[in-house]
């Protein structure tokens, strides 16, 4: 998406291309922490469980993941 944002396109629309590139590294950094700091939760409660949970887990995350790719 950062590629289509481009200064000319950015200053046709009376923006800055700075700030549209700034929020969108910020918006990506924090996404990608939660995303992690989620993930870190799930594996903490399965820490102390059997290995068939964690392998019910690790499917759902995959098959979320899958999802989210298909078309």
């Amino acid at each position: 998406m950062l590629a289509s944002i481009t200064p000319l396109g950015q200053r046709s629309r009376h923006s800055s291309w700075g700030v549209t590139v700034t929020a969108f590294v910020v918006a990506s950094t924090a996404t990608g922490g939660a995303l992690g700091a989620a993930a870190g939760w799930l594996g903490g409660l399965s820490a102390g469980s059997h290995g068939q949970l964690r392998v019910w887990l690790l499917a759902g995350a995959l098959a979320a993941g899958r999802s989210a790719w298909s078309p």
